[in-house]
């Protein structure tokens, strides 16, 4: 009986629910050195669009960017209090950056401001 009650959980939740994802991204330029915060529903579709040579935005400068960080969040609200806590901390954002695995590496070639 248990073991029926967790195949029928399991086939609702695949075919007939997706939670939302939110993503709270760090993007980096190798051209300006700069580091950018942003978060989105569709990570793919907006790193695309700050790669993408009719960008007339802020991070047209900075292009090509290199996608460094993102941590997941199930709603909106979420990601959005985490994007403008790390935007007006600097603190938080370079505590982000110095916990990312592979920060020792990039740290002599691209973080020297930081």
């Amino acid at each position: 009986m248990v073991h029926t009650e967790h195949k029928r959980w399991s086939s609702i939740m695949t075919s007939q629910t997706r939670l939302p994802r939110f993503v709270v991204y760090l993007l980096f330029s190798e051209r300006t050195g700069q580091v950018y915060l942003g978060y989105t529903s569709n990570l793919r579709r907006r790193f695309r669009q700050h790669n993408a040579v009719d960008n007339a935005g802020w991070t047209r400068r900075g292009r090509p960017w290199r996608l460094l960080a993102v941590r997941i969040y199930l709603d909106r609200d979420s990601a959005q209090l985490v994007e403008q806590r790390l935007k007006q901390s600097k603190y938080d954002k370079d505590n982000w950056i110095r916990a990312l695995p592979r920060y020792k590496e990039f740290k002599s070639r691209y973080f020297a401001k930081i």
